[in-house]
């Protein structure tokens, strides 16, 4: 029986959010190099160097996330699970991007967040390969 795809899929507010986020962190960096006068790199400035860390390791993790929750989405993983995993993953960038810049080195969010992420990434991949599998 094919498969009928429903019209919203639940993905879709996660890879929002996650766009959203990219906006603001990338905003972020742009307002600090106005500050510090820096148009290219982060000029050994660490306020700067932190912001360009924390965007780059929000898309790093977010843009392999976002693929395999869209990729569970599409093969009819359930609403709930969706909502679980995309919930986690965002709680967790999130986390983490407030940890990495409230305090440089180890924080709670860091480690939360790096959880969450890995977690997130591990059992997005699991329910991937278990229904490839099926």
């Amino acid at each position: 029986m094919p498969t009928v795809m429903p019209t919203v899929m639940p993905s879709g507010i996660y890879l929002a959010i996650h766009g959203f986020l990219t906006i603001i962190l990338a905003v972020r960096i742009i307002r600090l190099r106005w500050r510090h006068k820096v148009s290219v790199g982060h000029g050994e400035n660490s306020e700067l160097m932190i912001a360009t860390r924390v965007f780059g390791n929000h898309n790093e993790y977010a843009a392999l996330f976002l693929i395999l929750l869209f990729a569970l989405d599409f093969q009819n993983t359930s609403t709930a699970a969706i909502h679980v995993l995309g919930s986690a993953f965002t709680v967790g960038r999130i986390a983490h991007a407030i940890g990495l810049s409230k305090k440089p080195g180890r924080s709670f969010g860091r480690a939360v967040g790096m959880v969450l992420t890995f977690v997130s990434i591990a059992v997005a991949s699991l329910g991937l390969a278990f229904k490839a599998l099926l």
